[in-house]
């Protein structure tokens, strides 16, 4: 299972780098449980976005400032690559919907979680 969700993130990570609307026809002829571990990876891209980029940093603003730029089709590198995780995700959805899949309890998208991460850190910075 390791393998296929490293697999999956190594496939998830190159299409979010596309952002190009041909990346639906991907989501086509998989099964329920792939179209969950589509979505566990692009979920675990913006997680890994976040701990790399923001999770040790002492000021959360910044993290709020980059949850910004993302919400509002910022030009920056997170930004563009989480949007296009984000559009992938939500193709992923369609397409398991479509298939018949029941997707409540897939992982939430990129933008939901980066800005759960981001409102946690802030949240850790505000307790003493």
């Amino acid at each position: 299972m390791r393998t296929e969700l490293s697999l999956a993130f190594l496939s998830v990570t190159l299409l979010a780098g596309c952002g190009t609307s041909p990346t639906k026809s991907v989501f086509t002829e998989m099964t329920c449980e792939q179209h969950e571990t589509v979505a566990l990876s692009f979920n675990s891209f913006a997680a890994h976005v976040f701990d790399t980029g923001y999770a040790n940093v002492a000021d959360p603003a910044m993290a709020a400032a980059q949850l910004f730029l993302i919400k509002n089709g910022g030009p920056d590198d997170y930004s563009i690559k989480i949007d296009n995780a984000e559009k992938g995700y939500k193709d992923n959805l369609i397409a398991a919907t479509r298939d018949g899949c029941d997707t409540s309890e897939f992982a939430i998208g990129p933008i939901s979680e980066f800005e759960k991460r981001s409102n946690a850190l802030a949240a850790a910075k505000k307790t003493p």
